[in-house]
């Protein structure tokens, strides 16, 4: 299907994405929010550890209970789907948590996480990058996501709790 009369190639993507976004009754379908956890520092403390790993695992299932999305987006090449279970997920919620697991060597530092986002926002078909929460405990990720339009939740620090993704997934739909 072409661009109507008098409508760009973009506009009619546009349009087409704005369809797609429509229930059967023509209401907005709200995409859900996918929150996308980096691992090291944040998942994890610097010695392996998990920080809280109850409270991540029930806000996760809380998340999932309520049709949202997860992935992992972490700079790191050692994570897989064993993290997961170690978390204490079952198999059904493992299969839909898409793992970005890789970094640029050409890069200082391993890069930015805004592919990672992209690619778990293919993953899990959710198209409005302001549906996006990266959960992460470097400052310049959270800055590079919010530059793209996500919301960026700071972890990582003494005093940090999973209630503060579990906010921002709350503001996020009351908008």
């Amino acid at each position: 299907m072409g661009p109507e009369k008098g409508q760009s190639n973009e506009e009619s993507v546009a349009s087409s994405i704005r369809s797609e976004s429509l229930n059967k009754d023509r209401n907005v379908k709200e995409d859900p929010v996918l929150v996308c956890f980096d691992v090291d520092g944040t998942i994890l403390d610097k010695n392996g550890n998990f920080i809280d790993r109850e409270g991540l695992k029930n806000l996760i299932d809380n998340l999932l209970e309520h049709g949202h999305k997860v992935a992992i987006t972490t700079l790191s090449t050692i994570y897989d789907e064993l993290l997961l279970k170690q978390i204490g997920l079952t198999e059904d919620q493992i299969k839909g948590i898409p793992i970005m697991a890789y970094s640029d060597p050409k890069t200082t530092g391993g890069g930015n996480k805004k592919r990672h986002i992209q690619e778990a926002m293919q993953s899990t078909n959710v198209k409005d990058v302001k549906r996006i929460i990266l959960v992460d405990d470097d400052g310049n990720q959270i800055i590079r996501a919010k530059f793209i339009g996500a919301t960026g939740v700071q972890a990582g620090y003494e005093g940090f709790s999973w209630s503060k993704v579990q906010k921002a997934v709350d503001k996020l739909n009351q908008k």
